[in-house]
């Protein structure tokens, strides 16, 4: 019996190209970089914001744990 699928070029090209891990992770960082809805903004807004609360509150307990 004759397998068909052997024949379409276009299977065949998709499992030769093969991606390396850099491809992946600079593909997933374009990815975060592109918010997709204004909710995505809201979001990151809040990250941002909790991000630098932890880190002012960080910097106040060395501070006093340095005095």
């Amino acid at each position: 019996m004759k397998n068909y699928l052997n024949d379409y070029p276009g299977d065949n090209n998709r499992h030769s190209n093969k991606s390396s891990v850099s491809e992946y992770v600079q593909a997933f960082l374009d990815f975060l970089r592109r918010p997709k809805t204004v909710f995505d903004l809201k979001d990151r807004l809040r990250l941002a914001l909790l991000l630098i609360a932890v880190i002012i509150l960080l910097q106040k307990v060395v501070e006093l744990l340095c005095d």
